[in-house]
């Protein structure tokens, strides 16, 4: 009797694992890209990364990893609207949706992490993911965009 139960309770335990890996969150990485405005001139600086996207119910939590930033350098990232159509999304100058602001600073090495999780519904219409200068922790942005990348919510 006790071993049917086991086997019972096996059966419906692995039935309900199989059911949560199915419903896990929705995952992307891009690459992001240099923008073409920037001119350095330090030799160093070469802005490179990734974002992971990760979108589960109703909250989507982004991660973007960064390197060859400008060391001890304020970044401010954030999703943005299209812009003009006729022009790649992180060349259209769309809207910010500042509700997904992400702030930090680079190390001493050029290495910055930036973190947020916003409603899915705020992100509603977002087309690139952008990373700015910020001129203070308060996250302003002093430039244009410094790396940035498509993305395709759904």
């Amino acid at each position: 009797m006790k071993k049917a139960q086991n086997v019972a309770l096996f059966s419906a335990l692995t039935a309900m694992l199989a059911s949560c890996s199915m419903v896990g969150p929705g995952v992307n990485e891009y690459t992001m890209a240099r923008q073409t405005v920037v001119k350095s001139t330090d030799p160093v600086y070469a802005p490179a990364g990734t974002a992971r996207i990760m979108r589960d119910l109703g909250t989507t939590r982004t991660n973007i990893t960064l390197t060859g930033m400008t060391p001890y350098a304020i970044y401010v990232a954030h999703y943005h609207k299209r812009g003009q159509a006729d022009v790649p999304a992180c060349e259209s100058g769309g809207a910010a949706i500042m509700e997904s602001k992400m702030v930090a600073q680079a190390d001493k090495d050029g290495k910055v992490s930036l973190q947020g999780l916003a409603a899915n519904a705020l992100l509603d219409g977002a087309t690139y993911l952008n990373v700015h200068h910020a001129r203070d922790f308060g996250g302003t942005p002093s430039d244009s965009g410094v790396i940035c990348s498509p993305v395709t919510l759904n």
